[in-house]
């Protein structure tokens, strides 16, 4: 009886470490309207909203990458990005897909922009619109017409 009293708290204790093992660490973010929200952070994957993958010998017209300087990105940076893609879309009437490339320990990522569906005009602009929107950003930094160096091949 004390044998199987013994299995049965060892396994419960097993299991719980297990499913405590397997959350991953939390952080505090504050948001644009100044309410923290815990965030859950996990091993980052290539997030894709285009239809192609990634490409390590690729040039992208566009490269956004939010960069760290030993204490994480800027989120609300990642945001206003996000928002100025919505505004944008609605605005030229085409979708602007792009890939997400996590690549360090601290949530950097760059965001691939093939623009595809967009004329050159159109492409300047966007491009514009971004350097200007991150303009003395120092973790925010823009390429254009350039390859992706984190991209594992």
């Amino acid at each position: 009886m004390l044998k199987n009293q013994i299995q049965i708290l060892f396994i419960a204790i097993l299991s719980i470490s297990i499913l405590y093992a397997c959350n991953g660490k939390k952080k505090t973010v504050e948001t644009s309207t100044a309410v923290k929200q815990e965030v859950t952070e996990t091993k980052p994957a290539k997030i894709m909203n285009d239809t192609a993958a990634a490409n390590a010998d690729e040039i992208y017209p566009l490269i956004v990458s939010f960069i760290s300087i030993g204490e994480g990105t800027d989120a609300n940076a990642v945001m206003t990005m996000e928002n100025m893609l919505t505004k944008y879309r609605s605005q030229l009437g085409k979708s602007i897909p792009y890939i997400a490339v996590p690549w360090g320990r601290e949530g950097e990522v760059d965001y691939l922009f093939r623009l595809s569906e967009m004329t050159k005009e159109e492409q300047s602009s966007m491009a514009a619109m971004m350097k200007d929107s991150f303009a003395g950003n120092k973790l925010v930094q823009i390429s254009e017409n350039a390859k992706c160096l984190h991209i594992r091949r």
